[in-house]
């Protein structure tokens, strides 16, 4: 409770010196409220209905400090209802831990935050346009950072507390190349301690970093080329993954592709603290057709995969590390699947009966790159449809309904990470509200 005050005072004094200064300095004000209520039937035997509505505030304040340089700060507050005991007066914090999902045999599988109470800086930066008067900016803070598709970096919105990237950003861009640069800090290892900064010179720093470039070719009309490579290091565990890939992205027509393709090696560290070689890769690959007179039906397939580890290999891992994705909207909304051992294949069409409703529907057949202990690889198949409304352009609703099927393998879960027994299902079902101002 003292930290929510602490930011929300913060954001009280943000707000107010944004007022005084906003008749010298170009400033505008904004924010977001987005309420999901959710709801989880499990027909495992003694798994029983869950349900829970969660909610986000964010408060934002973007000034344009002069021609070149403007400033961005972002208060954000996520919880459960009911999970601080205000409304009964208790005041005690009943914190709804995230759930972490795992399909067996990965390393790197989705990570679906159920709700964790947190108010904090979702993003402060600061950004500096036109260096040298060439079309070269830095962004300097915390800040969002998504690449494509977001398999590998992405902002996490679907999570109530999404994902935040403390870091540098070089970025250049023009109409035909664009190319970031950037490093962030993962995990600083002497944080809250502020003895270990005045030792630290007789110590190694243990931190964890993620560095990256990845460029955009644009040359051809609606058709882009993405290159990118990426290093994932952590210090304290000795792992330096290196991630190298392409991703090529267009329409010609009324047709619609995007193919991926990653290529990981360097260092990582198995169970029991050895370290060995990483080699794995993975693809993903969709297409879709438009049909403009039928109501701007697109019919579309895709097939994701990914390498995963052999149990009989023992001098290296190959199971694709999946890094820091937004999973949610990629693999199924069961959110059990991460880009690591595994294979997919989805069929799916969509349609807009009016110029603000949109109609989807998705099935997803799954399994595993490298078959479980029990000789499996069946993890199952999951049914989605979904509907999105615009009431007002600040105002949008959603609503989804998913069937999640388990198959013969293990680690099939529903959405708040509960295993699903061979032959049952697991509904989810989700309303969720958002208004922007």
């Amino acid at each position: 409770m003292g930290r929510f005050i602490k930011v929300a005072v913060s954001a009280f004094v943000i707000f107010l010196t944004a007022s005084v200064f906003a008749e010298t300095v170009d400033v505008k004000l904004g924010g977001e409220i987005r309420v999901r209520g959710e709801s989880v039937s499990n027909n495992t035997t003694g798994a029983k209905s869950q349900e829970q509505i969660i909610q986000r505030t964010r408060l934002n304040v973007d000034a344009k400090i002069d021609e070149k340089t403007k400033a961005y700060i972002q208060v954000q507050d996520s919880r459960a209802w009911g999970s601080d005991g205000t409304s009964d007066g208790g005041g005690t914090g009943q914190d709804n831990a995230s759930t972490s999902t795992t399909i067996s045999g990965t390393t790197a599988a989705s990570t679906t935050t159920v709700n964790s109470e947190s108010t904090d800086i979702k993003q402060a930066y600061v950004q500096f346009d036109s260096i040298l008067d060439q079309p070269l900016s830095l962004k300097l803070g915390r800040q969002v950072m998504a690449y494509g598709d977001q398999r590998l970096i992405g902002g996490f919105e679907w999570s109530n507390t999404a994902r935040s990237f403390d870091a540098l950003k070089l970025m250049y861009n023009t109409d035909t190349f664009g190319m970031d640069l950037f490093y962030s800090k993962i995990k600083e290892s002497v944080t809250n301690d502020t003895t270990d900064f005045k030792t630290n010179g007789t110590t190694d720093d243990k931190d964890t970093t993620f560095i990256g470039i990845y460029a955009i070719i644009k040359a051809i009309q609606n058709n882009t080329i993405d290159l990118y490579a990426l290093q994932d290091k952590n210090d304290l565990t000795e792992r330096s993954l290196l991630t190298y890939g392409v991703r090529l992205n267009g329409k010609f027509a009324d047709a619609d592709y995007t193919a991926e393709y990653a290529l990981q090696g360097g260092d990582n560290m198995k169970s029991g603290g050895t370290t060995v070689s990483q080699e794995s890769n993975a693809l993903a690959v969709k297409a879709g057709y438009t049909l403009k007179d039928i109501m701007g039906l697109r019919i579309g397939a895709e097939y994701d995969t990914a390498t995963g580890d052999n149990s009989s290999t023992s001098n290296k891992i190959e199971s694709f590390q999946n890094l820091y994705p937004t999973n949610h909207p990629l693999y199924g909304f069961t959110d059990d699947i991460g880009w690591s051992n595994m294979s997919a294949m989805s069929l799916n069409a969509g349609l807009k009966p009016t110029e603000t409703l949109w109609i989807g529907a998705e099935y997803w057949k799954y399994s595993l790159f490298e078959k479980d202990a029990n000789s499996k690889d069946d993890l199952g198949s999951e049914i989605n449809i979904m509907a999105r409304q615009s009431l007002t352009s600040n105002v949008k609703c959603e609503l989804s309904w998913v069937r999640r099927s388990a198959g013969e393998a293990s680690g099939t879960s529903d959405y708040y990470g509960r295993t699903i027994d061979k032959d049952k299902t697991a509904d989810f079902v989700y309303l969720q509200v958002n208004v922007a101002f």
